[in-house]
């Protein structure tokens, strides 16, 4: 029993030793593979997310176990979500782009020129220094998001212009060549009526106020001619509410009537009467406006010298 017992142990451990061998001749370098991972994931942890880029992808080889490359893989593919990016934009301060514009980050050259495209980061505070050929570098703090993609960071430059070069100035003439320059011409003189002044806004207000109230004039006379229609058919048994309503309706008439003709007589005054008008000097205008009241509303003229 003993026997068969020792046996059977040594049997597996034999099988035991024999797949442990083909193992490691199928995966070759898996405690490298091993190795990239663990470290892949310590770089993470700290925020190092390009560095961990590079341990994962060689990890992440079809070289590697198929347990610890499955793994590598899972965890680039999240790397790749977590890495955020920006997009270098220069101009100056007329608003032109810039290209030949270099980068570093914390120290680090990231880029030697612009181009439009995306530079992976690792998130976190970083300091930012662009610079152009020789000319004084432009350094930005600023705060990277994890899993922010295409983050533009714009800054404004002011490339190192040429030394100017100072032109010789002319000789001067001599004393005996200097000529009378023609004199400038005097500027014209302003007119009285050189510059006409629109007619003022007044005058187009009452103007108007005075055609709404005679429009109101003629619409409140149909109503009471409508009225007094009505009245004619219940006559002589009409009330006396009737007969006032009708009544108060023509006075109302006339009244807007009144109102109307003196608002339009004081807007052609004021039209008139503004400094762009045009008018001979010997002429002197005169306007009268008189409002006579009649039994049924008031009568309005106005006279002048036109």
């Amino acid at each position: 029993m003993n026997l068969e017992r020792r046996t059977c142990v040594a049997l597996l451990s034999l099988s035991l030793a024999s797949f442990a061998s083909l193992e490691a001749r199928a995966a070759p370098g898996s405690g490298s593979c091993q190795k990239d991972l663990q470290q892949g994931r310590e770089l993470i942890r700290g925020g190092q997310l390009r560095r961990a880029r590079a341990a994962l992808s060689e990890c992440a080889r079809t070289t590697c176990d198929g347990f610890v490359v499955q793994q590598c893989r899972s965890a680039l593919m999240r790397l790749e979500e977590d890495t955020p990016s920006v997009v270098f934009v220069a101009t100056t301060p007329a608003g032109d782009r810039i290209v030949d514009v270099s980068v570093s980050m914390d120290g680090e050259a990231l880029v030697s020129g612009l181009d439009g495209r995306s530079v992976a980061v690792d998130p976190g505070m970083h300091e930012f220094s662009f610079s152009i050929g020789s000319g004084e570098a432009h350094r930005e703090k600023l705060l990277i998001l994890e899993g922010q993609h295409n983050r533009v960071i714009s800054v404004q430059l002011s490339p190192a212009a040429p030394a100017a070069v100072t032109p010789a100035s002319p000789p001067s003439p001599p004393a005996t060549a200097a000529t009378d320059a023609p004199a400038a011409p005097a500027p014209p003189r302003e007119t009285a009526h050189e510059e006409a002044h629109d007619p003022p806004i007044l005058a187009y207000v009452v103007g108007g106020v005075g055609l709404a109230a005679v429009g109101t004039s003629f619409l409140l006379a149909h109503w009471a001619r409508e009225d007094n229609v009505r009245l004619d058919r219940c006559a002589p048994n009409c009330t006396q509410d009737s007969v006032d309503h009708v009544r108060s309706m023509y006075i109302a008439a006339d009244i807007a009537l009144g109102a109307g003709v003196v608002a339009l007589g004081a807007a052609t005054w004021l039209y008139l009467s503004h400094p762009g008008a045009e008018q001979p000097a010997d002429t002197q205008r005169a306007y009268r406006f008189d409002v006579r009241p009649l039994a049924s509303g008031a009568f309005a003229t106005m006279r002048g010298a036109f």
